[in-house]
């Protein structure tokens, strides 16, 4: 068995004890009907409609996160203010709202292709704002990288003439939308990490839990500025979860 079939095969397991045996027939049933190019839409019993595309890292995102539980050791009382930074199609965000369907979230997409698909399915949670942007440590224009790796994987820089992607700071973003505590954090923006947590960084004293993937792989220094930022602003409970590391600082 090759590793990505044994991978598939552990993900079936985890939502038959995650979601049940219906669920997850009718979430297996939308994953070929898919790759088919016969639909475009993921169903279940907490999502009753999902939209995914084909040939891209939809589908393995929708694992992840609905089929592996990824995000579910995430717990935390009555959140108010959750963030999902590098919100791709808004999968992460479904999840929480199933949670938390009284939490406000702040969803922030720098890919015009992703930011319509996140918009379309987050027409179902109430109390958001979608952020067509990127997250970096101060708000100017930036451009996208020549090795962008598709929906999942592109990155983004600065210093280049075809500057055309807003970004913007975790202190703008908190001035602007008036947010002084958060309660969640999720961070998975292709490397931009490293620069995010380079300065800039006291709006940590105001992060309940954060949960970032690092991505020394794509820009090495990504760890070092996350753990070296995040060991200046007191103690935190640290754990894995899937590929995030969660900081805990309740």
């Amino acid at each position: 068995m090759t590793k990505g079939n044994l991978g598939r095969l552990m993900s079936m397991v985890n939502s038959f004890h995650r979601n049940g045996f219906l669920d997850t027939f009718k979430i297996l049933l939308g994953f070929a009907f898919v790759k088919k190019g016969m639909s475009n839409v993921i169903t279940s019993k907490s999502n009753p409609k999902v939209l995914v595309r084909r040939n891209t890292s939809d589908l393995a995102v929708y694992r992840q996160i609905f089929m592996d539980g990824e995000y579910d050791l995430i717990t935390i009382d009555d959140p108010k203010v959750i963030i999902d930074a590098g919100a791709n199609i808004g999968l992460f965000t479904l999840a929480m709202n199933q949670k938390y369907p009284n939490a406000k979230f702040y969803c922030i997409e720098p890919m015009k292709d992703n930011f319509g698909m996140l918009s379309k399915n987050l027409a179902c949670v109430e109390s958001k704002d979608l952020i067509f942007g990127a997250l970096w440590s101060d708000s100017e224009q930036l451009s996208f990288k020549e090795d962008a790796m598709g929906q999942w994987g592109f990155r983004v820089q600065r210093g280049n003439n075809d500057a055309s992607i807003s970004a913007l700071s975790m202190d703008n973003l908190m001035n602007q939308y008036k947010i002084a505590e958060i309660d969640i954090l999720k961070i998975d923006i292709e490397g931009s990490e490293k620069e995010v947590f380079s300065k800039n960084t006291d709006w940590l004293n105001n992060v309940k839990v954060l949960v970032i993937e690092v991505h020394d792989y794509l820009l090495e220094g990504c760890a070092q500025n996350v753990f070296g930022a995040i060991g200046r602003y007191g103690d935190y409970k640290f754990s894995i979860s899937g590929e995030n590391l969660v900081f805990d600082r309740r």
